[in-house]
């Protein structure tokens, strides 16, 4: 049987062929192990029917699954086949999922059973046979004639001849922009984090977080695979299941969005034996200083705050192994990438210190996106990520924000991390989400939106709120960055992976004048 000529294939395999007895990797929604034995036999088994399709090197594969053992089973069979392999939300909308389907010229499609009846309808002659078998389970691998036509298809996407894997940036800025990423910048990307966080074979990851975003497939899987670490997965992420699983499973660390990390910080499950878990590392969207004291505090496990992108991919700094440590308020240090703070334009290196945006350099960092959109991003070999934030003199970073997050009053640029820090160490508040709102003179001015954590709707409580919600600000900042208007609400609009959709939450903010402002 042929192989992809690959390190991350050789490396990976490496370790699943060295000791087929050791357990490698378990679903928790089945509740089943499997041994690298079993789990390349039916990796084995994929690839041949792979082959028997006709699937080539380059050829695109939909992988629609959720977190699971067939996902995982059909992640290594097409790494090792040498395909490129776009992963799909398994839980869209029929319109939007139906979308999907027909938007890229896919050679053959892996899908959950909820889409498989939608894709039949949109192919002619669609052909499904067994592509694996595990345990008393079975994955399905379904090839077609044609599409047929619709004229709703949105911006067609040509993806092409690729061995690795499609992804696309969440499009905070804008439109979601396509990324290539090839074996090698995956392996390199992978080997930082098993560098960073000192993993080894006797490692263990839990990965709760989606495998359609570049989290869960670069920093947990692809560092457990080439450490020679074990797996455990599962759909999503369980409040009620978390600790038994980490418990039961001897899990040695976890890469977790802030929104996991203050779901259980705030649920009255408290573990008794955490002995094994190193770690937690915190991704996505920027930790609370607060939230991440208190759970430390709480749970005796330490948080790594870490900063990355889908375009480096995943990591770019991240906090030291304890019993190091990164000053309150930094995403860490950048580990084997080169960073500089700038303009716009790299004209002009900027003191530390000093916020500017943030721009980075490094084997595993692309050098433009598909279709070479957003071609101004990418200057001399350099990478503009859209962040602004600066150095410290010992070389950790702070985030500021995005760049078209910013708060612009009046000239003065506000960062809605930093306010929403001060905000969170309230009693009263659960979480919070700092936001610009439209201002006549400044432009724009500061708003807060929070959700209580005992929600009320008495205008004398909230008014007492909203004055501590200023006082505390106003102690700790400059006075132009206190909220000049706050607003009580019961959610606040979040991705997948936790980060604050800012545009969303202001559009429905300044769309809906009935929401009280304080």
């Amino acid at each position: 049987m042929s192989e992809y000529n690959s390190d991350l294939v050789k490396k990976t395999f490496f370790w699943i062929k060295k000791n087929p007895n050791k357990k490698k990797l378990y679903d928790a929604d089945l509740n089943l192990w499997l041994t690298n034995g079993q789990l390349l036999e039916a990796v084995d088994q994929a690839v041949k029917t792979f082959n028997k399709a006709g699937l080539k090197v380059g050829d695109l594969l939909l992988l629609a699954l959720p977190n699971s053992t067939a996902y995982v089973i059909s992640y290594l069979a097409a790494m090792r086949t040498g395909l490129a392999i776009y992963s799909m939300n398994p839980k869209m909308p029929e319109k939007q999922a139906k979308n999907e389907f027909r938007k890229r010229n896919y050679k053959a499609a892996i899908l959950d059973d909820d889409y498989q009846e939608l894709f039949n309808q949109i192919v002619k002659n669609p052909k499904i046979k067994t592509l694996s078998n595990y345990g008393d389970y079975s994955i399905k691998l379904t090839s077609w004639e044609t599409i047929k036509a619709n004229n709703d298809v949105n911006d067609f996407d040509e993806i092409p001849k690729h061995s690795g894997i499609v992804i696309y940036t969440s499009g905070t800025t804008g439109k979601p922009k396509g990324v290539l990423l090839d074996h090698s910048q995956m392996y390199t990307a992978g080997d930082n984090v098993v560098q960073s966080h000192k993993l080894t074979e006797n490692d263990r990851v839990y990965i709760v977080l989606p495998f359609y975003h570049i989290n869960a497939q670069n920093i947990a899987l692809m560092s457990a695979l080439i450490s020679g670490g074990s797996i455990v997965v599962q759909k999503h992420f369980s409040a009620h299941k978390f600790w038994p699983v980490v418990e039961n499973q001897e899990v040695t660390w976890v890469s977790a969005a802030p929104a996991i990390i203050l779901i259980l910080l705030n649920t009255e499950i408290n573990p008794n034996n955490l002995q094994k878990l190193r770690f937690i590392r915190s991704t996505s969207a920027p930790l609370a200083i607060a939230a991440m004291d208190q759970f430390e505090e709480r749970f005796k496990v330490p948080i790594l705050n870490s900063y990355g992108m889908t375009e480096a991919p995943s990591q770019i700094a991240v906090d030291p192994m304890p019993p190091l440590h990164s000053p309150a308020g930094s995403s860490g240090k950048p580990f084997n990438i080169a960073i500089k703070i700038s303009d716009k334009k790299l004209t002009k290196e900027l003191s530390i210190g000093e916020d500017g945006e943030i721009w980075i350099k490094g084997t595993n960092t692309i050098t433009s996106y598909l279709h070479n959109r957003d071609q101004e991003s990418f200057v001399n070999g350099w990478f503009r990520t859209g962040d602004v934030g600066h150095l410290d003199k010992d070389g950790f970073i702070f985030l500021a924000g995005r760049s078209k997050e910013m708060i612009n009053k009046s000239g003065d640029k506000i960062s809605p991390y930093e306010v929403e820090d001060i905000i969170d160490k309230l009693p009263f508040v659960d979480s919070a989400a700092v936001i610009g709102y439209p201002d006549k003179i400044y432009g724009e001015t500061v708003a807060a939106v929070i959700i209580l954590k005992d929600s009320t709707d008495k205008k004398t409580a909230l008014i007492d709120f909203a004055k501590q919600i200023r006082k505390i600000v106003s102690l700790q900042e400059e006075k132009f960055k206190v909220p000049q208007y706050i607003f009580f609400m019961k959610d606040i609009p979040r991705g997948a992976t936790g980060k604050i959709k800012r545009t969303a939450l202001k559009n429905k903010i300044i769309e809906n004048k009935e929401i009280d402002k304080y």
